[in-house]
């Protein structure tokens, strides 16, 4: 599919091969039930982060603990932590299926967090802290794909 391609491209593409294999990650994993919620949901936090890049909102380039408030928030980012060494590992040995799986596994708390979180939220704190949790998120897998370029 063409929406693959751009989406896997855009991620960089150095080595034919390497694009190659994440090609052929992508279309193995996007036959999973949970995949095309979970790409939806990439789509939402791509779009938020790119709704405050032109409100000239500065997302600042870590996370602060203590600032989540909210338990979805916290367990969002708590999983990230625990993945993210794995993530990298598999991207590392070109292990773009085991990488993207691990994305799958995640989607019941990315799907919490945008159900019992208000990212925008009037506190300027908060609401930069959590468009650094999208951002946290959304760069964990962009060295394989931009899944907001792909079509439902």
């Amino acid at each position: 599919k063409i929406d693959e391609i751009r989406a896997v491209m855009a991620a960089g593409f150095d080595s034919i091969v390497d694009v190659k294999r994440r090609l052929e990650a992508v279309k193995q994993i996007r036959t999973q039930p949970d995949f095309e919620p979970l790409a939806g949901a990439f789509k939402r936090a791509a779009n938020i982060l790119k709704q405050a890049e032109k409100m000239k909102i500065t997302v600042p380039a870590g996370v602060r603990e203590d600032l989540l408030s909210e338990e979805a928030e916290k367990n969002l980012y708590s999983v990230l932590r625990q993945i993210e060494s794995d993530v990298r590992s598999f991207i590392d040995k070109g292990d773009y299926s085991a990488a993207l799986q691990k994305m799958v596994n995640i989607k019941q708390n990315v799907d919490a967090f945008f159900d019992k979180t208000m990212v925008m939220a009037e506190d300027v704190n908060l609401r930069a802290n959590r468009l650094a949790l999208l951002k946290y998120l959304t760069s964990l897998f962009f060295r394989i794909l931009d899944l907001s370029l792909l079509q439902g």
